[in-house]
């Protein structure tokens, strides 16, 4: 389509007509303007790919991050729990020493009886 355009401008400056000469003016004006439309959009979606491109990196370390967070999360839980169920254990067995002692101490005290 281009190479039509020049074609057609380059037919249309050779000759001396001044209408022609102003209608080729007037098409590379156009054809100027064209490119630079075309230069305009090419860079705006060039930036709009960039930001796209930079928002997913974002994304990723967010996500990179998140993930960490709830990995560090579930270990603390893991470990909480299990330090609940070795108080759990601890506290069981010093209730069966106390009873224990308690056992011995009625013992003890009937034997005194």
């Amino acid at each position: 389509m281009a190479w039509f355009i020049i074609a057609l401008l380059g037919g249309i400056g050779q000759g001396n007509d001044e209408g022609k000469g102003a209608e080729a003016a007037q098409l590379r004006q156009s054809l100027d303007s064209s490119r630079d439309s075309l230069q305009n959009d090419i860079a705006r979606r060039w930036r709009d790919k960039q930001v796209s491109v930079e928002r997913r990196e974002a994304d990723k370390e967010d996500l990179s991050r998140l993930k960490d967070a709830q990995e560090k999360a579930y270990n603390d839980l893991e470990r909480v729990k299990e330090e609940c169920l070795v108080k759990e254990k601890t506290a069981e067995d010093a209730g069966i020493a106390l009873a224990a002692g308690r056992d011995e101490w009625r013992l003890t005290s009937s034997a005194l009886d």
